[in-house]
């Protein structure tokens, strides 16, 4: 099998080499040429430098097809994803249609109430607002507003940076209460789904709408989850991610002529799987009923009833779509903190505007839904169980996700703790 980890991230070629084959150390040649003796040149070690790494790329690929071969992943890939292979690339060929007119007047809707929202930042602060410019944000949330500065990770050199990105901008207002923050969100995020309804640059243009006019999408599937990633394609940089598409620009893709669009309803399927997998008996009897009369049950508005101790005519639109999170972050054993900025990222209130619960509201609503499904905490130990005495798990299909290696002898086991 392949080392731990392995599958978990991109590794470079080096590192790759030192895992699958025995070719000596080289790598450093890229910035020290130790490699240099007597009369080679300098375009002799680049020629030698070139010939190392496709060679080891050649050993590599041989041996990591070995191992798959002898894995339980290369019978899941055959069952499962060379299947889906020619039907990915004819989805990625036929393309979807879309409505450009409409495309064009919602993105100019949506620039024009952006820079309503930088204008009115800009009179309050008596500064010059612009929410795309990262430089002139961090100025004025940190020197001006003097708020509390958030960083992230550069991930080549790992010292910590400066950020105001969306995440950041979040934290700022569950940390300050301040509503600037989520008001340069919500006008970065208009001009974002503008631009991908109308982006304005040519090279913009074409990589979004490929050569006939139509989106596309390349998918990835992957081993580990069996799930389907999309993004641009690899090859030729057209296309764009077409799995995560707000609601509001949906509209803008239409069926060709003589053709309609069909969604396969997975209604609640995860909720499905983790109530039966955790055996909450009256839970799965209810899913039952909704198996014979699908609209007899709504198994998010008979949770939001528990979580909010209220009855259903007592609830709003909003406290289901709240409370939809708050189910399976407590499924998941999600922190209230992280609970809170999930609801803030992704639901809305009654206005449309982004639904802020307090932390101690959000503790209090996991704990009603614990002490209702007291097996919900029995079935998260047995995971840790399992993880932690097999170092890996296995999801619906039977698959195994390895996750680290378990060291049994007593003296190892004492070092690595």
């Amino acid at each position: 099998n392949a080392p731990p980890g392995i599958d978990r991230k991109p590794y470079r070629l080096a590192t790759v080499n030192l895992l699958y084959n025995r070719q000596p150390w080289y790598k450093d040649w890229e910035t020290v040429p130790l490699g240099l003796s007597g009369d080679q040149t300098k375009d002799q070690l680049n020629r030698e430098y070139n010939a190392i790494d496709g060679a080891t790329t050649l050993e590599d690929r041989h041996t990591m097809k070995i191992n798959l071969e002898r894995s339980h992943r290369w019978n899941q890939f055959k069952s499962h994803h060379a299947r889906l292979q020619k039907h990915l690339i004819q989805m990625y060929y036929d393309g979807i249609v879309m409505d450009h007119k409409l495309a064009k007047y919602m993105a100019i809707d949506m620039r024009n109430d952006a820079r309503k929202i930088e204008h009115a930042l800009s009179e309050g602060l008596n500064a010059d607002v612009t929410v795309n410019s990262h430089v002139k944000m961090k100025h004025i949330l940190y020197d001006v507003l003097k708020l509390p500065p958030q960083y992230n990770v550069d991930p080549i050199t790992r010292q910590r940076v400066v950020t105001v990105d969306d995440d950041a901008l979040i934290a700022l207002f569950l940390e300050t209460q301040n509503p600037i923050p989520l008001k340069v969100r919500d006008a970065k995020e208009l001009y974002k789904l503008a631009s991908f309804l109308d982006p304005q640059g040519k090279s913009a243009q074409n990589k979004r709408r490929t050569w006939d006019g139509r989106m596309r999408t390349e998918y990835r599937p992957t081993l580990k989850t069996f799930r389907l990633g999309s993004s641009a394609s690899t090859a030729s940089g057209y296309g764009i991610n077409l799995q995560n598409i707000p609601a509001r620009v949906r509209e803008v893709f239409v069926p060709e002529p003589g053709h309609i669009f069909l969604e396969p309803d997975y209604r609640q399927a995860e909720a499905i799987y983790l109530v039966h997998d955790a055996q909450w008996v009256e839970m799965m009897h209810n899913f039952s009923l909704m198996v014979a009369n699908p609209k007899s049950f709504d198994m998010h508005w008979f949770v939001a009833e528990i979580i909010m101790a209220q009855t259903r005519d007592k609830l709003t639109k909003q406290d289901r779509q709240a409370d939809k999170h708050v189910h399976f972050a407590t499924w998941y054993d999600m922190y209230p903190k992280k609970l809170q900025e999930t609801i803030l990222k992704l639901a809305e209130d009654a206005d449309g505007k982004p639904m802020y619960i307090p932390l101690d509201e959000c503790k209090v609503r996991q704990d009603r839904l614990k002490t209702a499904a007291p097996f919900m905490k029995q079935w998260q130990d047995e995971i840790v169980e399992q993880l932690n005495s097999t170092g890996c798990l296995y999801n619906p299909f039977g698959f195994r996700v390895q996750y680290h290696e378990i060291v049994h002898e007593p003296e190892l086991r004492f070092i690595f703790g």
